[in-house]
């Protein structure tokens, strides 16, 4: 396993994670038509686009590669898209292939994030999840995160709700033990 900065030759990875896992992940909570119509054609721009302005834009996105040594994870965040208080930084997005899930390899992921944000000189994270999505919150409870708030938003012309969870102190979370190159 290894976690590292994304580079151009990932993309078409993370354009299939992404699209890949919000079909495994959302299913049931989303409607099916909206994760029918997904596309990793569109994927691939939008991260394209994303990885281009990375780093400048105060955004970092790492993958992880299994034993094979094939991307199967990643993970996005930064500065907070929208203004957290008490919170600098925001984890926008962490996926990982379901058959990757459960592995360790989400860890590996969201410690070498901290990490990244540690020496960036952040000290607080947030983040948002679905309510509904049991699995990542129970991930990111282990991971020592804190319920902040709920949230309701429109996507899709489907109204949802989002729970917060944030990190006041980021060296409390264990430094990554992990070969990782950044």
């Amino acid at each position: 396993m290894r976690v590292r900065l994304a580079t151009l030759g990932d993309l078409s990875a993370i354009a299939k994670i992404h699209v890949d896992s919000w079909r495994t992940t959302y299913r049931g909570m989303m409607p099916d038509a909206v994760l029918d119509n997904l596309s990793e054609e569109r994927s691939l721009k939008r991260w394209t686009e994303r990885l281009a302005q990375s780093p400048a834009d105060g955004s970092w996105i790492y993958v992880v590669e299994d034993d094979r040594d094939q991307v199967v994870g990643f993970v996005h965040g930064g500065i907070p898209i929208e203004p957290i208080e008490g919170y600098e930084s925001q984890l926008y997005a962490i996926y990982l292939f379901q058959s990757a899930q459960g592995s360790g390899l989400g860890r590996a992921l969201f410690s070498a994030f901290v990490d990244q944000l540690i020496v960036a000189g952040y000290r607080s994270m947030a983040l948002w999840v679905l309510r509904e999505n049991h699995p990542a919150r129970r991930f990111y409870e282990r991971m020592g995160g804190v319920t902040l708030d709920e949230k309701n938003f429109v996507m899709y012309e489907t109204e949802l709700i989002e729970v917060g969870y944030g990190w006041t102190n980021l060296t409390r979370i264990r430094p990554s033990t992990l070969n990782f190159t950044g």
